[in-house]
């Protein structure tokens, strides 16, 4: 009898736990409506623009929320469902010729840990193509799709890991902390 009744106040403690980890957003970030690129959009172009952005949204990581209100414009706090819990900024850009929403997550300690940014083309190879003309050949990749249906190349560059990610027609580029050697 014992036993059940801890193996049911574990279950009802897990269960709590777990029910608290969900955190609602009172605004998520979204791949763009228009999933179509510009016309005029030449990809395999890499200009100062993009490389300029990339270095100003990895510039991100490790910023505390005052710190990162002076980048890109400033942006505006995200905060979770009960309105008050800082998840990070959103801000606007202009990558690969598409407006796009970045958007920051903070760590337990409230400071920038990674970047993630929606794209609008559904096929990487577009976006690979340019990423591998401006860092050369990529540092990592997932050998097939994961079980989240997603596949993945890595730059590493100047402390950040640059990750382009693809899965159901969707593509993002994700920025975080490169692994310490």
């Amino acid at each position: 009898m014992r036993r059940e009744i801890a193996a049911l106040a574990a279950i009802t403690l897990a269960v709590s736990m777990l029910a608290a980890c969900g955190v609602e957003t009172s605004e998520v970030s979204m791949p763009p409506a228009n999933t179509e690129l510009p016309a005029d959009t030449a990809l395999e172009d890499w200009s100062a623009e993009n490389a300029q952005t990339l270095r100003e949204l990895s510039g991100l990581l490790g910023m505390t929320d005052g710190e990162s209100a002076a980048v890109l414009g400033g942006g505006e706090q995200n905060l979770a469902g009960d309105g008050t819990t800082l998840i990070g900024r959103i801000y606007t850009a202009e990558l690969f010729g598409e407006t796009v929403k970045p958007t920051t997550m903070y760590d337990a300690s409230g400071r920038v840990s990674t970047v993630s940014v929606y794209l609008a083309g559904t096929e990487s190879s577009l976006y690979y193509n340019a990423l591998e003309n401006a860092y050369g050949e990529p540092s990592d990749a997932s050998a097939a799709a994961g079980e989240s249906g997603s596949t993945w190349v890595s730059w590493d560059m100047d402390g950040a890991r640059l990750k382009l990610i693809q899965g159901y027609g969707i593509c993002s580029l994700e920025i975080s902390a490169a692994p310490a050697e």
